[in-house]
């Protein structure tokens, strides 16, 4: 297993979003090109960006994602706002290894994914938000969208695919708390987890 140092930037920032929410953020950095390069000292063999403005349709850090791309010598996978063959083609352009496809791009368009992937190959990633086995195309905070994970059986496995599929709550202390699926008003257990 390879484990992959997430850098979230929000407003040139590297940020976290609590459950996702916009409205609740931690700013952990001004300066993500300085946490790059740290995460690449520490032994990182490879990098996630996410560029949450591109991916909320509230602008973009295209020039910081450049600048990590080009900080480190390890490859850097970056989503966010990536819904067409011309963003792909430009996020690697910028030097990014990989361009993520979210889960709203694979459950909404098939044909859209088997296009990039026979594009671009190697270079596509696929990552799949699922909460008690269905896909999620949009976060619950921003209005709920469930969708049977059996929608995109037409995207067939290749081993130049690759899928980051998490439907784990992460062994975390944050003091939030932990569901095992949705909040009971959201149509889940509302069952709580031991943090």
């Amino acid at each position: 297993m390879i484990v992959i140092p997430a850098i979230d930037l929000r407003g040139g920032r590297a940020v976290r979003l609590v459950r996702g929410n916009p409205a609740e953020e931690t700013e952990y950095s001004a300066d993500p090109v300085e946490v790059a390069e740290r995460f690449q000292e520490e032994g990182a063999r490879r990098l996630h960006v996410v560029d949450l403005d591109a991916a909320l349709e509230q602008g973009s850090n295209t020039d910081v994602v450049k600048a990590i791309c080009h900080a480190v010598a390890i490859p850097v996978q970056v989503g966010g706002g990536i819904r067409s063959l011309e963003s792909i083609g430009a996020m690697l352009e910028q030097g990014a290894a990989r361009a993520i496809l979210g889960t709203a791009a694979a459950a909404t368009d098939a044909a859209f994914v088997a296009r990039a992937v026979e594009e671009f190959a190697e270079h596509v990633v696929v990552s799949l938000d699922v909460r008690g086995g269905h896909l999620m195309t949009h976060h619950p905070t921003f209005g709920l969208t469930d969708v049977f994970a059996a929608t995109i059986p037409s995207v067939a496995f290749a081993p130049g695919v690759h899928v980051n599929y998490a439907e784990t709550v992460l062994p975390m202390k944050d003091g939030l708390p932990k569901l095992r699926d949705f909040p009971k008003e959201l149509g889940g257990s509302g069952e709580a987890m031991v943090e």
